[in-house]
């Protein structure tokens, strides 16, 4: 573990006033430069934790107190010996790779969250429906089993009957997902995953279209402030979220809301943002995942963009013990929509992008590739090539920019046509 001190020069916390429930110190877990830039710009103190090769200068020269840890989790005694050096208040993590630490650190210090135990819930999706099965929450869930190798899988696939999805019980980035069909052969990369003793679900395919809800919680109470309609690729792998979904009607957004509501209570958790993805099919609202953190892929930003609610800033205002006023549900200002780049997979001869007319409302758009890139096909989120963020008025008229942006980037490929080609989506799938 190492670590890296610099003097506060925040004077202005020292000098605010605050109340007594406030704190100014708190630990960021694993955060980006834009949610330090967020946390300082709230008064804040910042213990920031990184992995070595997760640091930039801005954090190091701008965080109060630098934490290298690699291993955190083999060394929590440590780690928290270290922390209650001084004056925290609360553990938080907004990223995936840092919510259990982050629970695992507020158990260890002492400090108000979401308890350790509801959030290894949230990372283990054997462990989520089996808590949903243990209090009656049937109707939010789907019959699981769980299998470590590949004659289980079979077994399992024969109980299910009809075509199942297979995948990781920790995953994220849509990684290692395989629809199976009956009489199917299962697939290699499948076979060698299970022998290097990764943990998978079987579960029954689910029909109807995918969403994912962005709620902030204040005090247990559950407060909705998005729906994000979702456009996944025939591999799963998310490829545009709009808010708010075209074509849903306001008492089927207000179903799925409910249903998430209960899902995030009985599953125990108390405070901050959420994001948790569902499948909605003929009113049935059906839990895939969900996660103690803000929704990545852009989705923060789109929320703020259609909603006006900073979901970071609030989550940072709720660690402080400030008071939070709840943000108002499932109320859109306007539209937002990003679109990732799925270009067919070859090598990369070149990127151009073309000129826009001014009054497109496009808020981002970029490349993540380069010349010389080889690129394949699109089987996880870290197989995409770039995104185009645009707003709009309507969903349809913000889906609508989005596509003009995405087809400004254009790609001169050296196709490889032994590959199925994945191009910009056009209309909602699941």
């Amino acid at each position: 573990m190492q670590v890296r001190r610099r003097r506060c020069t925040t004077s202005s916390v020292q000098e605010r006033e605050m109340s007594k429930s406030e704190i100014s110190w708190v630990v960021l877990v694993h955060a980006s430069d834009n949610i330090l830039k967020t946390a300082l710009s709230e008064e804040l103190n910042v213990i920031l934790l990184r992995k070595q090769n997760q640091w930039t200068s801005y954090g190091l020269t701008q965080a109060q107190v630098c934490l290298t840890v690699d291993d955190a989790l083999e060394n929590l005694d440590g780690l928290a010996a270290v922390l209650n050096q001084y004056p925290i208040g609360a553990v938080l993590s907004f990223m995936e790779s840092g919510v259990l630490l982050a629970a695992a650190l507020r158990e260890r210090c002492g400090l108000p969250g979401t308890p350790l135990e509801a959030v290894q819930r949230l990372k283990d999706k054997a462990l989520m429906r089996a808590h949903l099965h243990d209090r009656g929450c049937h109707h939010l869930s789907v019959a699981a089993h769980e299998v470590t190798h590949l004659s289980a899988l079979q077994a399992h696939r024969a109980a299910l009957q009809g075509r199942v999805i297979v995948k990781p019980v920790t995953g994220t980035g849509s990684v290692h997902i395989y629809a199976l069909d009956p009489g199917d052969d299962v697939p290699a990369p499948l076979i060698n995953a299970l022998g290097q003793g990764i943990r998978f679900l079987a579960e029954p395919f689910l029909q109807g279209l995918e969403f994912s809800v962005e709620a902030l919680t204040i005090n247990g109470k559950h407060h909705i402030v998005a729906v994000t309609e979702k456009v996944v690729n025939e591999h799963f792998v998310e490829v545009g979220h709009c808010i708010p979904p075209r074509r849903m009607s306001p008492d089927a957004l207000q179903g799925i809301a409910a249903a998430v509501r209960e899902f995030l209570t009985a599953i125990g958790l108390v405070t901050g943002p959420s994001h948790t993805e569902v499948m909605w099919h003929e009113g049935r609202v059906t839990i895939i995942e969900s996660h103690d953190r803000v929704g990545g892929d852009k989705i923060t930003a789109l929320v703020t963009q259609a909603t006006g609610v900073d979901l970071i800033r609030m989550g940072l205002r709720l660690a402080a013990g400030r008071t939070v006023d709840p943000p108002p549900e499932l109320q859109c200002l306007g539209a937002a929509c990003v679109i990732f780049l799925t270009p067919p997979p070859g090598r990369v001869l070149s990127i151009s992008l073309v000129p826009l007319p001014p009054e497109l409302p496009i808020l981002e758009r970029r490349a993540f590739v380069h010349p010389g890139d080889v690129l394949t096909q699109v089987r996880s989120s870290k197989d995409r090539s770039g995104l185009v963020v645009a707003s709009g008025p309507t969903p349809e008229e913000a889906f609508h920019h989005a596509q003009l942006g995405a087809r400004s980037i254009q790609f001169s490929m050296a196709v490889d046509h032994s590959a199925h080609p994945h191009p910009v989506p056009t209309s909602r799938s699941t």
